[in-house]
């Protein structure tokens, strides 16, 4: 079962955090339904867009505009301090070539300002928000 979260809070980043690298909590935005996913440590993004859309990863492989609605985030966390945001960039577009529409980009990153704004965490002035396009 996939996990999906509408805050995010230190009790999230302790239990789903460190992914990859430290500090790092990895989301995918479903921009159809306007939710985030948890993408928990031991799986990748195409794994947990898989198991949202109830399909193989060989299905995505296949045709993968099904997948193009789900935009992956990594938010990079730092000393309770929000210090990256990257949107658009994971193995389901480096390895499965699913590709996302400007407006779905848009509307993740726009979603995803939202959940850090209302988190309870710091952010700088000069926070790097990197979308792929």
């Amino acid at each position: 079962m996939v996990p999906y979260i509408n805050t995010l809070t230190l009790e999230i980043e302790e239990k789903f955090g460190d992914r990859k690298k430290p500090g790092m909590i990895s989301f995918i935005y479903d921009a159809e339904k306007d939710e985030f996913a948890i993408v928990i440590q031991n799986k990748e993004h195409i794994e947990t867009a898989a198991e949202i859309l109830k399909v193989k990863k060989s299905d995505i492989e296949r045709n993968p505009d099904i997948a193009s609605h789900l935009i992956p985030i990594n938010i990079i966390i730092k000393n309770n301090e929000i210090k990256e945001i990257i949107i658009g960039v994971s193995s389901i577009e480096l390895g499965y070539h699913v590709r996302h529409s400007k407006e779905d980009l848009v509307k993740a990153r726009d979603a995803t300002w939202e959940l850090v704004r209302s988190s309870e965490y710091q952010i700088p002035k000069n926070i790097k928000i990197n979308v792929k396009t």
